[in-house]
């Protein structure tokens, strides 16, 4: 059974584009493009890594990765981001991502 990886992104195309790359590497892929959507998705479907984008329409890919540890404490996220700054890299540290 693949690895399933959960992509959470605003960018409709990005989700796209990364979910085929990783399905060609093995992985089942779920997409969101909203926390909540993102939430529902874990709870269903147990995903072994998230990747978040940081800045989402209704929180942080950090917020949205405690919702997820409290789901799973395993879980695993890479932390996707434009923003990109000492303060958004200590926030994902800290939240152990």
């Amino acid at each position: 059974m693949a690895e399933r990886v959960l992509i959470v992104d605003d960018e409709i195309d990005f989700c796209s584009n990364l979910s085929d790359l990783l399905g060609e590497f093995g992985y089942s892929t779920d997409v969101a493009y909203r926390g909540q959507e993102a939430i529902e998705l874990a709870k269903r479907n147990k995903p072994r890594l998230a990747l978040l984008d940081f800045m989402l329409p209704s929180m942080t890919g950090v917020e949205l990765f405690r919702h997820l540890r409290q789901i799973d404490s395993g879980i695993e996220a890479i932390l996707v981001t434009a923003y990109a700054s000492n303060e958004t890299a200590r926030a994902a540290n800290e939240a152990g991502m």
